[in-house]
């Protein structure tokens, strides 16, 4: 259950030197620029943003980027929580669920262990749907930190 929790919501915290003035400026300025890594809105203390994706680059799994930015004693305190896209998440549910009715409806009820291979396809699925979604959190989070020191 915590790598669903995992897949759907995360928390991330970056700790920064910088008044917070000076971070939340750092980060409109990425926002609001066209040719940055990042589009999304800033306001006041308060960030929604996503990677920007190329002009012939679809991808579902792009995580949104919800934080706000918290005075601390040394600085600044970045708080970030990382999920999917709404609909995108209820999709692989919605998705994962109907194969696992399949499988138990081939297994139990008509004693056919051929649905069990949709197993192994839910499987690789989701593992390559959690590389992808990991992938660019990593990426993300590391240009944030390289962005904000």
């Amino acid at each position: 259950m915590k790598l669903l929790k995992y897949f759907l919501y995360n928390q991330v915290t970056i700790m920064s030197d910088r008044k917070p003035e000076e971070v939340i400026n750092v980060i409109k300025m990425h926002v609001d620029n066209k040719n940055s890594f990042f589009e999304g809105n800033v306001t006041n203390y308060k960030f929604n943003m996503h990677r920007r994706c190329g002009k012939y680059e679809r991808n579902s799994f792009v995580p949104i980027f919800k934080g706000k930015v918290i005075l601390n004693h040394d600085g600044s305190e970045i708080s970030i929580v990382v999920h999917l896209h709404y609909l995108v998440a209820i999709f692989m549910i919605i998705w994962t669920v109907g194969i696992l009715v399949g499988v138990y409806n081939g297994v139990f009820v008509h004693h056919n262990f051929l649905p069990v291979l949709l197993l192994g396809i839910l499987c690789f699925a989701w593992l390559i749907c959690w590389q992808v979604y990991d992938g660019e959190i990593i990426q993300a989070i590391n240009y944030l930190k390289r962005m904000l020191s």
